[in-house]
């Protein structure tokens, strides 16, 4: 069991080498003393016996106190003498404030209370119980929680750090260990230093217990949580039909691209890299393509005929390995097993950030000036980054990380309906904030779109917060494809919000530009007829859009029919000015249940104009 007491383990076992050479000097009395008693003082666990003998010492180990047992289990009154400073060349006995350290025939006793075992005052009475045992077990403390060694080094411990053994000042102990399967331990029984290894590939986590035996077979035990990082480990990253930004945590034996693509070679279309200018790879034109060598320091645009699993081996890296920065742009790794936070995780270097960027099936920017906008927050092993700095640096990850929630995953950026945007490797940024459209505040739900002058949706952004929206990527047309995806450079992109034009617009100059734009009111030219638009998207889940234009001022009503014909919803039912006009259908009925999958109506009635859409909800 261990020993609770006021003194640490480590503490008495100093007394007792202290004390070891006073045991046989006699108390010399002089005129001040306090009195310590008990009548529930043990040894060995039963009422200390008549004749036990208990003295007293002072934490200089000279012995100020005596007391011949005369009832089981009880002492006292037990005089302790102060040192008397008349006889400044004798130390007689304690000083006021001083611990008193006691012994039951020449072992160390424990003091158990109700009083403490210190010198105050001439005359005081203190009650002390003490508890002596003829074997101390050995007392392990401060051991480490968990441990944590790459599986090419010997991880050392010295056991004698962390026990204390009351009767065995030389730790003569024997120590065990129990719950390694794949961890090996040696234990040096002359020194009591353990070394722990594993092999190359191992990784994993064990819950070892180490156990300290006296030679009266009493012992004590804890336990370490030990972690094995594996020199060689493969990593797996999952790469989606399309364009992929990709890194790896570990150092390649063999560089060649051919090597490290092999076995995804015939689903690749494209490998993109940069380092002082443009790197490409492509497997169709090998002999002219400058990217030939990839290594676990950069970053790789990757783009892939089908979803496949790219599987890279070598040894582990330390996530304080130094990636050196450019100034201006740098596609880079990320190095960290764990993800953390933008700022953190580039705090040698955040300085001299001026914006990052990421890409998981879109567009994913942090902008320093508007942090509260960007939507790239959490770094993720997997993944590459682009960063542009304003001067040469050196980036080095932290070796602890602070990032909360979810690692940045695959499908992070999915919408939840139907898009049309297509996204690239390219893109600029758009955010507003106290935006106000038609005079009201931007609601939640509503859709920003942007267009390139070909009416490509290449960016679209369902707003989250009221009056607030982005970081909105807005993509560049791939020139390698036959699919026209979006803008061009020097193209004007108009925004749209749910359907509706604004009179603000932006122009597609470089990748990486950040545009704030305030959304000035709609246009809002008066429309020759009525009408009522498709809504969008369609099918949806659980929010649509619906438009309509209206020539006059006219009383209007909307609604939602099921398809037995049933009034469910009505959306719009007032007089309203001529104009075009907004509205959403939030998937639910007049009780404010959400209705099922299915086919809906829409109806406008508006003066003698009547019209009838088809909408789907599909969950």
């Amino acid at each position: 069991m261990k020993i609770e007491s006021c003194f640490s383990s480590i503490s008495l076992v100093v007394l007792a080498i202290l004390l070891i050479s006073s045991l046989n000097a006699q108390v010399i009395p002089t005129n001040e003393w306090v009195n310590f008693f008990s009548s529930n003082t043990t040894f060995d666990g039963s009422p200390v016996p008549v004749g036990a003998v208990i003295e007293a010492y002072d934490p200089d180990g000279v012995i100020c106190g005596t007391f011949t047992v005369n009832t089981d289990g009880q002492y006292g009154f037990l005089l302790v003498y102060r040192d008397d400073n008349t006889t400044p060349d004798v130390d007689e006995g304690a000083s006021p404030g001083n611990t008193i350290t006691f012994y039951i025939n020449d072992v160390l006793a424990i003091p158990s209370g109700p009083d403490d075992p210190i010198w105050v005052a001439n005359g005081d009475i203190i009650q002390l119980d003490l508890e002596g045992h003829s074997n101390y077990p050995p007392v392990i403390s401060n051991f480490p929680d968990s441990i944590a060694f790459r599986s090419d080094t010997i991880y050392s411990l010295n056991l004698n750090e962390y026990v204390s053994d009351l009767n065995d000042d030389d730790l003569d102990l024997n120590w065990s260990v129990s719950g390694n399967d794949s961890i090996s331990i040696t234990i040096d029984p002359s020194t009591n230093i353990a070394e722990l290894s594993a092999s190359l590939t191992f990784s994993g986590l064990e819950t070892l217990v180490f156990t300290a035996t006296d030679d009266s077979s009493a012992s004590d035990k804890d336990t370490i949580v030990v972690k094995v990082i594996p020199y060689i480990l493969t990593v797996n990253i999952s790469l989606n039909s399309g364009w992929n930004l990709v890194s790896w945590d570990v150092d390649t034996p063999n560089d060649s691209i051919f090597v490290l693509l092999s076995d995804i070679m015939d689903n690749v279309v494209l490998v993109l890299s940069f380092e002082s200018g443009g790197l490409t790879f492509d497997p169709e034109w090998p002999q002219f393509s400058n990217l030939q060598l990839a290594n676990h320091l950069h970053g790789y645009w990757m783009k892939t005929l089908a979803d496949v699993t790219l599987n890279i081996t070598g040894t582990t890296v330390t996530n304080d390995t130094p990636i050196a920065m450019e100034a201006g742009w740098n596609l880079v790794s990320y190095l960290p097993e764990n993800p953390d936070s933008v700022v953190h995780a580039l705090g040698s270097i955040i300085d001299n950030v001026i914006v990052v960027l990421g890409f998981d099936e879109g567009g994913l920017t942090y902008d320093p000036a508007w942090p509260q906008f960007s939507n790239l927050q959490i770094l993720s092993s997997g993944f590459g980054y682009w960063i542009k700095v304003t001067e040469p640096c050196t980036l080095i990850y932290p070796d602890n990380q602070v990032g909360k929630g979810k690692s940045m995953a695959k499908g992070t950026m999915n919408f939840s309906h139907k898009t049309a945007v297509i996204p690239t490797n390219e893109w600029i940024n758009i955010f507003g904030e106290n935006v106000n459209c038609e005079n009201n505040r931007l609601k939640i739900g509503s859709i920003i779109q942007a267009k390139d002058p070909d009416e490509v949706t290449c960016g679209e952004y369902i707003v989250k917060k009221e009056g607030c929206f982005g970081m909105m990527p807005v993509y560049r047309d791939d020139p390698r494809t036959e699919i026209d995806e979006g803008a061009k450079p020097g193209d004007v992109i108009t925004i749209y919000v749910d359907g509706l034009e604004l009179e603000e617009s932006v122009v597609w100059k470089s990748f990486g530009d950040v545009y704030r734009i305030s959304l000035h009111p709609i246009k809002n030219i008066i429309p020759d007829s009525y009408n009522l638009s498709r809504n969008f998207p369609n099918p949806f889940n659980p929010t649509t859009n619906i438009q309509y234009q209206l020539p006059e001022s006219v009383h209007v009503i909307m609604s939602i029919y099921n398809i037995c014909g049933q009034c469910i919803k009505v959306l719009v039912d007032e007089q309203m000015d001529a104009g075009s006009y907004s509205t959403r259908w939030d998937g639910k009925n007049h009780s404010g249940e959400c209705v099922p999958s299915g086919v809906y109506f829409c109806r406008m009635d508006a003066g003698k104009f009547s019209r009838t859409m088809k909408m789907i909800l599909l969950k």
